[in-house]
């Protein structure tokens, strides 16, 4: 996921419990307030992070045959990618949730 993806879910996610306090970003109340005030400890960020753990967890155990675990350990892919920067793979999101959760692969 890229960080402007990440940054849009974050002002949704606020925007969306701000609608359930019934504040208005003129009341002048800090995210991490309004945050507090509903007990809001995980982000969706963070959640869509640890399902994709789960999920990574879920097909390298799976046996070599089924077709998830074909696709998660595919090397190769037919066709080609667009001129420009090469756009982030699933693994390599695995391994930043991993990096940042301080998990070994």
């Amino acid at each position: 996921m890229r960080r402007e993806d990440e940054r849009r879910i974050l002002t949704a996610e606020v925007t969306w419990l701000r609608r359930l306090l019934r504040v208005t970003r003129r009341d002048r109340m800090r995210n991490e307030t309004v945050c507090g005030i509903l007990y809001h400890e995980t982000t969706l960020v963070d959640r869509i992070a640890e399902r994709r753990l789960n999920w990574f967890g879920h097909a390298s155990r799976m046996g070599s045959e089924r077709l998830p675990a074909k696709a998660l350990h595919c090397s190769y892919i037919n066709g080609k990618r667009n001129q420009g920067r090469k756009p982030k793979k699933w693994m390599n999101n695995v391994k930043e949730d991993m990096e940042a959760k301080k998990l070994n692969a």
